[in-house]
């Protein structure tokens, strides 16, 4: 499907408004508010009804008006384009002949939306699952549900088995039922669960006991004693330390300030007389060298130049040459076909097309109007006419009015498979029209390439003679031009060395200049830190004896195993009351098992047919799909794998790799890391739906997709953003893009101004 114009009258903040779409990138711009989303709704409105449009009908028009009505100009096929008119209460869709003239295909609201979900195979939640993402919605497909996805993509795959699938499970029912009676949980068994019962909860009842005593025993046990006062035999020692540690810090600062002082007078030596050195003189014949050097590259390169452009031209001459009998090959390999006979054939072939789609129409018309008699047969009810002899029901015979009913049903009937043939017929038609079609391209496509294959080379050759007669001398200018440059560098290599010698020279001058400052901040430090070292160890209490250490250590030794034998009677109490709570808690769950198993077992008897039923309609349904389905299915769900996983390489640049879908949950690889889609960031959810979405409707249509986005990069970052929007302008037939980032515009086919 291809979206050619658009047209709207009083539409919400859209208002009057006339637009064309192209192929490619149609990017829909404008200032917040002035109705770009509305455009969309719009389109979704004239396709599907005021139903598609969010909010009450009364708020469709243009504030102040009352009418709204949307113009939809859009093409199935090369040949196939409908016009569709939809107002707040009517609805019209004609088709668009090529000889300029009209024919109504439907007429009414309901009317024109069936036909519009035939023809394009689409209901509404359709369209907004496949071809429309709305603001905000772009991640919505991962949260489709995977029931609802699959059942979707199973429908536009083409599998249409299960119908079949529920006859045979019907027709089975009554056997399946005769065995539920067989899965009844016996009474003997019921007893033996009722006596597990009852004895768990005399099991339940002992562990109660056990456990109240335990926590009362545990309430008696002593507390533990008082801790300790005054300084521990670890601040003692502490103490003890620091006055050690003290003393070593200030030989330690001594020691430092004699190493400072050595060092200082070693820097100084090392200066001596020494003085810089000037290098200018060498630097300015290095740039005389330099300019030299530019002169004869900017020679070479343009010289290089002329080269490479010879090269190009004569691969791109060996390039067009292949193209031009390949041309010629394939013009060869389809003279077998005639352009005016295939022509002929299409014209007869849309003619049988247009004189089916009437016979349809008029006998779909019969059909409603046998439709209308046979109800009323059914439906009449006293004092009621008969539709056929227009007399009252009172003066019918009952049988008489029964054999009416019945003859106007057998009549419904027979004109609905007649309208069924004819529409086999027209599929039929339809096909072979595509066909004749697409070898009449074929062959065209292939003459106009042979006839440019042909011209481009031609073109190419005459272009390349004066490339060849100019560069005969090119290659001796050359090598010249190189052997200057070669004994340029040479001589620029020496006065390059000397500025380095004097420039180490000076350098290392200044790195000795500045260890002596250094040094002399150093020594100072050190002497600061050794003044301090001497106040830190006068401002120190005496340290503790060793008697006075011992004694401590004792208290605490007794303290501790006094807190250890307490300790260890709690330990065993409160082991007792977890042990007494445990088995409480597993006689409670026993309790609790064998009642539910009671329980279950009584709701198995009540219910046992349905479950049985059930389950062995799902094991049929299983057993099928995985037969006849599930290969199928897998290819299609491997497509659509294939494509979101190269759609979302390029929106993220390879940061996400690729998307999996595994039972029904997608998946995303990161840096070779797979996780669920939930665990994604807004912005990651967005890039991924968008994906998936694109991915699906490639899958399922093709190169022809339509793609309609509305924000779909917001909350990404800019690059992502980029990426995003370059991937959509080449991923379907035509997309219809909604972007607030006006760097988006450089990459669009056609750009739509709105208000």
């Amino acid at each position: 499907m291809k979206l050619l114009s658009a047209t709207t009258e009083n539409f919400k903040k859209l208002g009057t408004f006339t637009t064309q779409f192209k192929s490619g990138l149609n990017l829909i711009a404008g200032d917040n508010a002035r109705g770009k989303s509305s455009l969309l709704e719009a389109i979704k409105m004239a396709l599907f009804g005021v139903a598609a449009v969010p909010g009450k009908k009364e708020a469709i028009p243009t504030w102040g008006q009352t009418k709204a009505s949307v113009t939809l100009v859009f093409q199935i096929s090369e040949h196939e384009v409908y016009t569709l008119v939809r107002t707040l209460t009517t609805a019209k869709l004609t088709k668009n002949n090529i000889d300029g003239t009209n024919d109504l295909k439907a007429n009414g609201h309901t009317p024109v939306t069936l036909f519009i979900e035939q023809l394009t195979g689409l209901t509404l939640k359709d369209w907004e699952l496949f071809i429309q993402s709305s603001q905000g919605s772009a991640a919505g497909i991962l949260t489709f549900g995977a029931a609802a996805l699959n059942k979707k993509v199973e429908e536009f795959a083409g599998v249409d088995l299960i119908d079949k699938i529920q006859t045979l499970a019907q027709q089975r029912a009554g056997t399946i039922g005769a065995r539920a009676e067989a899965k009844l949980v016996p009474e003997e068994r019921l007893a033996e669960l009722r006596e597990e019962s009852n004895a768990s909860l005399d099991q339940l009842q002992v562990a109660q006991e056990a456990r109240k005593a335990a926590e009362e025993a545990l309430a008696a046990c002593p507390a533990p004693p008082a801790p300790l006062e005054g300084p521990t035999a670890a601040d003692l020692r502490k103490s003890q330390r620091a006055v050690d540690t003290a003393s070593v810090d200030v030989d330690k600062a001594e020691a430092s300030v004699n190493n400072a002082k050595q060092r200082l007078e070693d820097a100084r030596s090392r200066i001596g007389d020494r003085k810089h050195q000037d290098s200018a003189t060498l630097n300015e014949e290095l740039d005389q060298l330099e300019a030299k050097g530019v002169a004869l590259n900017a020679r070479g390169s343009t010289l290089r130049e002329n080269e490479y452009a010879q090269e190009k031209q004569e691969d791109r001459l060996a390039v067009l040459l292949k193209k031009r009998d390949s041309a010629a090959a394939e013009l060869v390999a389809l003279e077998t076909l005639s352009v005016a006979d295939m022509s002929t054939e299409l014209a007869a072939v849309e003619d049988y097309i247009v004189s089916t789609k009437a016979d349809i129409s008029r006998e779909q018309e019969a059909v409603g109007a046998k439709l209308n008699t046979y109800d009323s047969l059914q439906k009449m009810a006293a004092g009621a006419t008969c539709p056929t002899c227009k007399r009252a029901k009172e003066d019918h015979d009952p049988e008489t009015l029964a054999a009416e009913a019945a003859a106007a049903k057998e009549q419904v009937e027979t004109a609905q498979r007649y309208v069924a043939k004819l529409q086999d017929d027209l599929k039929v038609f339809e096909s072979s029209a595509g066909r004749l079609q697409k070898q009449i391209d074929q062959r065209t496509q292939a003459e106009a390439l042979a006839l440019s294959s042909k011209e481009s080379y031609d073109e190419a050759l005459a272009g390349l003679l004066p490339i060849r007669e100019a560069n005969v001398n090119l290659r001796a200018d050359l090598d010249k031009v190189m052997e200057q440059l070669e004994a340029l560098r040479n001589d620029f290599a020496e006065k390059r060395s000397a500025i380095r010698t004097c420039q180490a020279n000076n350098t290392q001058l200044d790195d000795d200049i500045k260890q002596v400052s250094r040094m002399e901040a150093e020594l100072e430090l050190c002497e600061d830190h050794l003044a301090d070292a001497n106040k830190a160890l006068e401002d120190l209490p005496d340290a503790a004896e060793d008697a006075e250490i011992l004694a401590a250590e004792q208290r605490e030794a007794k303290y501790q195993q006094d807190k250890h034998d307490q300790q260890m009677a709690a330990n065993t109490l409160n082991h007792a009351v977890s042990a007494a709570v445990s088995a409480h808690s597993q006689a409670v769950a026993v309790v609790k098992r064998t009642g539910e198993a009671l329980d279950a077992a009584h709701a198995t008897n009540k219910a046992a047919e349905d479950d049985v039923a059930e389950a062995k309609r799902c094991d049929r349904l299983v057993r099928f799909l995985r037969e006849r389905r599930q290969s199928y299915l897998k290819e299609v769900w491997d497509t659509i794998g294939a494509l979101s996983s190269n759609l979302v390489r390029k929106s993220s640049s390879n940061s996400i790799s690729r998307i999996d879908n595994r039972e029904g949950e997608f998946f995303y690889e990161e840096e070779g890391n797979l996780a669920p889609t939930i665990s994604a960031s807004g912005a990651q959810k967005a890039l991924i739906g968008t994906s998936l979405r694109m991915g699906l409707s490639r899958a399922l249509y093709g190169g022809d997709a339509l793609m309609i986005f509305d924000e779909p990069t917001e909350g990404c970052t800019e690059f992502n953003a980029s990426n995003m929007v370059a991937t959509l302008a080449t991923s379907a037939r035509q997309v219809l893009l909604i972007t607030h980032r006006e760097n988006d515009q450089a990459l669009a086919q056609h750009i739509i101004n709105v208000g």
